[in-house]
């Protein structure tokens, strides 16, 4: 990403009161697109930062990329259970959880033979 457009995003995102928490701890975005952007610029500093991962998740889900999203999901579960903190797993592994739900609903499995 390039930086300009990086310092563009946090200053789009920092221009909205409580814009990461509110994304983040009510679910609740004006900008999903700006989210999923400022949850990239968070991972691509920092690779397995939760609330990066967790902002993309949430993005993806709203914004419809439902595959991406799990994958998100997946990746925020590994890092909490293998190198993240106690404080990090009682804060976030509950957001993760209630969005694997989230995500689960609106999920179709389609099996081999065409059938949901």
């Amino acid at each position: 990403m390039a930086q300009n457009n990086a310092l563009n995003i946090l200053k789009r995102a920092r221009a909205i009161p409580d814009f990461v928490d509110s994304a983040i701890s009510s679910d609740l975005c004006g900008d999903w697109s700006l989210a999923r952007d400022l949850g990239s610029c968070y991972v691509e500093i920092w690779a397995e930062d939760v609330h990066g991962r967790l902002l993309l998740a949430k993005s993806r889900r709203h914004l419809g990329d439902l595959r991406r999203a799990a994958e998100e999901l997946a990746f925020c579960r590994k890092v909490l259970e293998s190198g993240a903190s106690e404080v990090e797993r009682e804060v976030f592994l509950p957001i993760v959880e209630e969005q694997e739900r989230l995500l689960a609903s609106r999920m179709v499995v389609y099996r081999p033979d065409g059938s949901r």
